[in-house]
């Protein structure tokens, strides 16, 4: 798990509540007492093509999305897109890049929004600043695409303003926003 630390812009916003513990004061062999996964925010059984679109570390279950539809050897055209901060905050890009070489129906597109001089466009990433339907268009699977995406409130608000824009009906929605759980709170142990 990465360890998120406080904001560089406000040193006085505090850092990660779960991530910091968890690096800080639980060990190999603590148990933790936690909550099952839950929700039905799943791929859909459909020959449409999909779009899955992760922020941040919304990430993770578009990676699981993206691992199904390459071990079911689906054939389904698949564009992968993924909003970081930069390279140093993009989880995963070796796993997404070896899945796009080895599936042609499958392509990537990473925005950075904090690019700098090691940040390589089209090594590291493709498009610069936040996503936004002009950037994205050129990238879009022909046909009538499943939209699949998760990440920060902020995030999922932009990306349903860019469905709304394509005329996405809600059927061919599917989103799950990835922050603090509004019914659950956690109980750790160490």
């Amino acid at each position: 798990m990465k360890r998120e630390l406080a904001p560089e812009h406000d040193p006085f916003a505090p850092g990660g509540l779960i991530s910091n513990h968890l690096h800080d004061d639980v060990g190999v062999g603590d148990e933790l007492l936690v909550h099952t996964p839950a929700g039905d925010f799943a791929l859909q059984d459909s020959d449409r093509p999909v779009v899955l679109l992760s922020g941040g570390v919304g990430i993770t279950p578009m990676l699981s999305m993206l691992h199904a539809l390459a071990a079911g050897n689906s054939e389904r055209p698949v564009l992968f897109v993924h909003a970081a901060l930069g390279r140093w905050h993009h989880a995963f890009r070796d796993q997404v890049n070896a899945l796009a070489q080895a599936h042609p129906n499958i392509r990537k597109v990473v925005y950075y929004t904090d690019v700098t001089d090691e940040d390589l466009a089209g090594e590291h990433h493709d498009e610069t600043g936040l996503i936004r339907l002009e950037t994205l268009r050129p990238y879009l699977p022909a046909g009538e695409a499943e939209f699949y995406y998760c990440g920060p409130e902020g995030f999922t608000r932009a990306v349903e303003g860019i469905l709304d824009r394509l005329h996405v009906p809600a059927e061919r929605r599917f989103t799950e926003t990835f922050g603090p759980s509004q019914d659950f709170a956690p109980v750790l142990t160490a």
